[in-house]
């Protein structure tokens, strides 16, 4: 079975419009610096949904993603390895506070 690479969720926090026809997002990625995660920009299309759709979205797959991990975490228990256990169990914390980012977002950004 091929494994796919993930999409990391990104949490959308400001736009900004450039001219008639574009708009840069500026983002949070899974990318760290230290222990903190670097802001990153892309740009869209006018048209392109607005930030809160996108963050419901990325929510969607943070949870995905989360669930998936704990699946593969249960996993390395049951088989006893212990170091594959940790990293996964780190990464399952990360997550976990990436959420309660999204979490305080959708707080102060209510539609």
């Amino acid at each position: 079975m091929k494994k796919k690479t993930p999409l990391h969720p990104r949490l959308y926090v400001s736009e900004e419009l450039i001219g008639s026809s574009k708009k840069i997002l500026k983002y949070l990625s899974n990318d760290f610096i230290g222990s903190k995660r670097v802001l990153k920009e892309k740009f869209f299309d006018i048209n392109d949904d607005s930030i809160h759709c996108k963050n419901k979205i990325e929510y969607e797959k943070l949870n995905k993603f989360i669930k998936i991990q704990k699946i593969v975490l249960n996993k390395h228990k049951k088989s006893r390895n212990y170091d594959a256990e940790k990293v996964v169990s780190s990464s399952i914390m990360l997550m976990q506070d990436f959420k309660k980012k999204f979490d305080i977002w959708f707080l102060d950004n209510k539609n």
